[in-house]
């Protein structure tokens, strides 16, 4: 794979994850920071963007969960 789509991929996970996290809790966002509390690191970006993704659906299975928060 060429640098530059190499570097689009990198981006586009980024912009994943960004997007994921918007989605979640204050109090979920916090907890995020505690398991990548340097930032989440290339190679970990998809394990990243996946522990989101399962939060946001846990979210919306039980809206309870976002509650929590207030």
């Amino acid at each position: 794979m060429s640098k530059g789509v190499e570097k689009e991929v990198y981006q586009f996970k980024r912009t994943l994850l960004e997007d994921r996290l918007s989605q979640c809790t204050e109090k979920q966002k916090s907890f995020f920071k505690k398991i990548f509390p340097d930032g989440v690191p290339e190679s970990r970006l998809m394990a990243a963007i996946d522990l989101c993704d399962r939060t946001i659906r846990k979210n919306i299975e039980n809206p309870e969960r976002l509650k929590e928060d207030v």
